[in-house]
């Protein structure tokens, strides 16, 4: 590699230095301003080449990326031996045999990044500036995606406890009457697992996985929706407002809660010597029961799940220290 960079010569734009053995007369007998004007669109050709080699490989974008574009000189400099070999020709014709691969391992090669990355500037700047457009893109994709399955969230399990209420009466088996509510839903559904699917897409989940992932969450709505359904059956009724849906009603899965946690509470406090965690040992244990009185008071309400979940906690958490003597 050595001798093709020893054939390189002086970049057009680089600087002229003179050589050290011909400060007023060159080897033809031109002044150093005349042999300097014959050299130099050799030495732009020269450099041009290499540029225009670094700025088709394609490995180009992503050294750029990388911040490691000059790895790519040496190739280049390969490529480019008919031209390189031309200025060094044009060297020595002018200053003398030898001078040409002598200046070209020295001054050249020393400026060759700088006058070869002058070259690419644009396609550099052009590469960053599409990268920055797709991060942006993508960051507005991800606020999009997640912003639809919110959305289509809210808008099953709406579908879903409405159609459970109107359903429930008729006396059939929970399964029974949630896939009744799950058929009704159908489009509801369908947008809820397209939004899912698109949101699981973009953290990075293979797309082989999508196909059983979609099976998975239909079935976890089914699952979710048959336990809203045996709530509902429960009750015998619709549920209750956000006003009335704390856990200090009498209904049957604020009791359900209300047993959970009486019982964890004489174990706890046998088991644990401390009492916040007891507290937190008592609230995780009942979590199901919490979540299940909290899906309850879904339906029909104004709140969202996550602020009705919110409710139930903190009146477990009251249930809970109040069980165990605080």
């Amino acid at each position: 590699m050595r001798s093709v960079l020893g054939a390189l010569a002086l970049a057009a734009g680089a600087g002229w230095i003179t050589p050290p053995a011909l400060h007023a007369q060159t080897q033809t007998g031109l002044t150093e301003k005349q042999a300097r004007a014959a050299v130099v669109p050799y030495v732009r050709a020269a450099t041009d080449c290499i540029a225009k080699q670094m700025g088709e490989d394609p490995r180009f974008a992503t050294f750029v990326r990388e911040a490691r574009t000059m790895d790519l000189l040496p190739e280049a400099i390969n490529r480019c031996r008919p031209a390189v070999r031309t200025m060094i020709e044009m060297h020595d014709r002018y200053y003398g045999p030898g001078y040409g691969e002598q200046f070209a391992r020295g001054p050249y090669l020393d400026d060759l990044p700088r006058a070869a990355g002058a070259r690419l500037k644009e396609q550099i700047s052009a590469i960053i500036a599409r990268d920055a457009a797709d991060a942006e893109a993508r960051i507005n994709r991800i606020a999009a995606t997640r912003e639809r399955k919110e959305a289509t969230t809210k808008e099953l399990w709406s579908c879903i406890g409405e159609k459970t209420i109107a359903l429930v009466s008729s006396g059939e088996r929970a399964e029974l009457v949630a896939d009744a509510a799950l058929a009704l839903c159908s489009s509801e559904l369908g947008r809820y697992l397209d939004a899912s699917i698109a949101w699981e897409g973009l953290q990075g989940t293979a797309p082989a996985s999508l196909v059983a992932l979609r099976d998975e969450l239909a079935a976890a709505a089914r699952k979710q929706a048959v336990t809203l359904a045996v709530v509902a059956k429960s009750r015998g009724a619709p549920p209750a407002s956000p006003s009335q849906s704390s856990l200090g009603s009498s209904s049957k899965e604020a009791s359900a809660v209300r047993g959970c946690i009486d019982e964890m509470a004489r174990t706890a406090r046998s088991k644990l010597a401390e009492q916040d965690a007891k507290l937190a040992a008592i609230l995780d244990l009942c979590r199901p029961e919490i979540e299940a009185a909290a899906r309850a008071s879904f339906t029909g309400s104004n709140e969202t799940l996550d602020e009705l979940r919110q409710r139930a906690f903190v009146d477990a958490k009251a249930m809970a220290e109040r069980a165990l003597g605080r």
